[in-house]
């Protein structure tokens, strides 16, 4: 049998990993003309390193990142009100992750270029091809939305569910600096107002090179412009007085390449599919960046997808597989979205709760 993987990231390549494993032709139709490096970097968790393992992985992206040993967590006057050990956590480029997952796709499966507008279907309502906005086709049995937060099937499919904006925004960079890396000495370090809706995080993602973010409350803290020189200004004089190393990783950063995140979340789905259409990582689901299991996710959807998939004889057992990956990921997925929120909540009024009590922002 033949599936269709529309989205070319995370969620679409380890599917396409994971399905041919078991056997199945594949084919991932990706929108952008060539991948380019956005997002920049993450944490692999237990979950997503399990399923990069199964899908052969591992070792590689393992090697290529930086293993986390702990969080610290402190305030901007430098005093640390909260450590914890992470273990079996990653922290790696997105592009290394891409490179490491497109390794294992075999070819010709790859296609770039390809817009998706709409689905042709058959007299039962099942679909048939997935169509470009060119007119291109791609016919299949099992078509598999990996389009992305801003998935376009989703809408098709599910028009009522939207996904919620959160006022907090996250400005994210990365700088190259070696010394730095080895400073931080596998731990990520987070400076967060104890009465205010800001942050910075710095993490390490390989020998030599660090991560940045900055969380804001757009609605206390307005950008008036996404120039590189207001992204600047703006990150030098909001962290104004922070301690080291906030303002030299500030001073180091090409905000070329800093990009802007306006987070969001979505109430769960009753279900992620539509006859022999199915959803898998952002397209499916949505939680806040606090979690950091937007990866995770996905790799473990690809994953389990494919699993289910192993056992069935005829297109006609879609609906029970698809049923059972829902069930199976509903109860974490849940757990994910409410863990951001409450995050969210604690982070927009930090006077209303208490510092010793905060939570490292990775959902397990």
């Amino acid at each position: 049998m033949k599936a269709v993987i529309i989205g070319g990231g995370i969620a679409g390549l380890g599917a396409a990993i994971s399905l041919q494993k078991i056997g199945w032709d594949v084919t991932v139709k990706e929108k952008t003309a060539r991948f380019r490096e956005v997002g920049l970097g993450f944490i692999i968790m237990p979950n997503g390193l399990s399923a990069l393992d199964k899908m052969g992985c591992g070792v590689y992206a393992r090697s290529h990142g930086q293993m986390l040993k702990g969080a610290i967590m402190r305030h901007p006057d430098g005093v640390v009100f909260k450590t914890a050990p992470l273990s079996d956590c990653l922290a790696i480029k997105r592009s290394t992750c891409i490179d490491a997952l497109r390794m294992l796709v075999r070819e010709p499966a790859i296609h770039t270029g390809f817009e998706f507008s709409h689905f042709e279907f058959n007299k039962e309502g099942k679909a048939v091809a997935a169509v470009s906005t060119t007119g291109e086709k791609e016919t299949g049995d099992l078509f598999i939305a990996a389009d992305g937060a801003n998935s376009v099937i989703r809408k098709k499919l599910f028009p009522l569910h939207e996904a919620r904006q959160s006022p907090i925004q996250e400005l994210v960079g990365i700088i190259d600096d070696e010394a730095l890396a080895l400073e931080l000495d596998g731990h990520m370090l987070k400076t967060q107002c104890h009465d205010k809706p800001l942050s910075m995080g710095l993490v390490p993602c390989n020998s030599q090179q660090v991560i940045w973010y900055m969380q804001f409350d757009s609605t206390a803290y307005a950008m008036q412009g996404l120039s590189n020189d207001i992204k600047k200004d703006f990150a030098t004089q909001t962290l104004a007085g922070w301690p080291p190393p906030v303002q030299q990783v500030i001073r180091q950063t090409d905000f070329n390449k800093v990009f802007l995140w306006l987070t969001r979340d979505m109430d769960l789905l009753n279900s992620f599919h539509r006859q022999n259409i199915v959803l898998i990582g952002d397209a499916a689901h949505l939680a806040l960046p606090f979690t950091s299991q937007g990866t995770n996710s996905a790799l473990t959807d690809a994953m389990l997808l494919s699993e289910l998939l192993q056992q069935i004889q005829s297109p006609d057992d879609f609906g029970g597989v698809f049923a059972q990956y829902y069930q199976q990921r509903k109860n974490d997925l849940q757990k994910y979205l409410e863990f951001g929120r409450k995050q969210e909540d604690w982070f927009l009024h930090p006077e209303l709760h208490l510092h010793d009590e905060a939570q490292v922002p990775l959902a397990k």
